[in-house]
């Protein structure tokens, strides 16, 4: 999971729209005075496109095809909710007990209602994305399938490591420490063993997957059991500066085809990435930062500095077709349940797209613009 800027929207952009504050605010639709770049990236000046909810009243939110996955995520959370501490950033601020009549009131929206009833029944605030703008980067992660055996042989060698109570002499073990150096080896720490150190550098990167035991039979999700505390370097991002990769290439299949031409620099390159990602063995499936269950298409990871855990937030999402190339945007809800080590200030979050192959694919192809609101309680 991955990414950005620090400062969450204050209820609008600037002082110069007060005048508007009497109502929730949504940026004009399509088409009215602004481009879309080839990612869904708005190019307009900010201050001069805003309208009010009013004017979009016909333009459909439609829930059909996500309403039961919507009402999971809101049911998993529920019980965590009532236990959530008060948040506030920049002028903004929600208690247990708000996001909870929040997750009550979307629960019971109607198969098919509007952006206008909507902002009749909860206040939507715009965030101001990375740019101040609107503009929210949308990335996408999911849980990878991983093969591994609960004993190392001469293939699956590498362990895959749950986090220690205390670090080794006291001190943290970088990645280079802990894959070149054995730095937690003969702790018991080891929960699997891969066959690739690529292979759990993905896993890492994700967060959580579903753990296909070879030698047992048995499959159970590593989940995230906590990181070192070192910083985060990007992988694609060095192969990209190092010439590896074109920038409008990489992905993580164009990572694993790099290193499947280039072994022998694999150790050296993942090394350049500091931050390590320890993992639990559980039964159930894969887990955000609240302890539920995270939902495909529809569990977020965000900064929880600047957006709530636990909220519901109206998204205007990029629309892909089968290609991966950027064709529109449509409206749904989408449920705050998770966090990443990249995925830092207002204008980044990263959806979860579910499990597998299938679910890869999805996410490998989303890394696109749209925007998002805030849903708070009626005053």
């Amino acid at each position: 999971m991955q990414k950005l800027n620090k400062l969450l929207s204050r209820f609008l952009l600037l002082s110069s729209l007060v005048s508007l504050l009497g109502g929730p605010v949504f940026a004009a639709p399509a088409g009215q005075g602004y481009e879309f770049s080839g990612n869904g990236k708005r190019q307009f000046a900010c201050l001069s496109q805003l309208y009010t909810a009013a004017q979009l009243d016909d333009m459909p939110l439609l829930l059909t095809d996500q309403k039961s996955a919507l009402q999971l995520a809101l049911l998993r959370q529920r019980s965590v909710l009532t236990h959530a501490k008060p948040w506030q950033s920049e002028g903004l601020n929600m208690t247990s007990a708000q996001l909870l009549q929040v997750a009550e009131t979307v629960a019971q929206l109607p198969d098919q209602t509007s952006l206008g009833a909507l902002s009749r029944q909860l206040t939507p605030y715009l965030l101001k994305g990375e740019d101040g703008c609107g503009n929210t980067h949308f990335t996408a992660y999911f849980a990878p399938l991983i093969q591994v055996k609960s004993k190392p042989d001469a293939q699956f060698k590498y362990p895959v490591y749950r986090k220690p109570a205390k670090w080794p002499q006291g001190k943290v073990p970088s990645r280079a420490d802990i894959d070149q150096q054995g730095a937690l080896q003969g702790l018991g720490l080891e929960i699997g063993y891969a066959a690739s150190l690529l292979d759990i550098y993905m896993l890492q990167v994700q967060g959580s997957g579903l753990a296909h035991f070879l030698d047992t039979g048995e499959k159970i999700t590593f989940q995230f059991g906590g990181q070192n505390g070192l910083p985060y370097s990007s992988l694609g991002r060095l192969l990209v500066d190092k010439g590896h990769v074109p920038a409008d290439q990489i992905s993580l299949n164009a990572i694993r085809d790099f290193f499947a031409k280039q072994p022998e620099l694999m150790p050296e390159y993942l090394s350049r990435n500091a931050s390590y990602t320890f993992f639990d063995k559980v039964k159930a499936g894969p887990k955000g930062t609240l302890s539920t269950e995270v939902v495909p298409e529809i569990s977020i990871a965000v900064d929880p500095a600047f957006i709530p855990l636990g909220s519901v937030l109206l998204a205007e999402i990029p629309r892909l077709n089968a290609q991966g190339e950027f064709i529109g945007h449509a409206y749904r809800l989408l449920v705050a349940q998770d966090t990443g080590g990249a995925i830092k200030g207002p204008g980044h979050v990263d959806m979860f797209m579910g499990i597998g192959p299938e679910a890869q694919a999805k996410a490998g192809f989303l890394h696109h613009y749209g925007r998002l609101w805030l849903l708070l309680p009626k005053q």
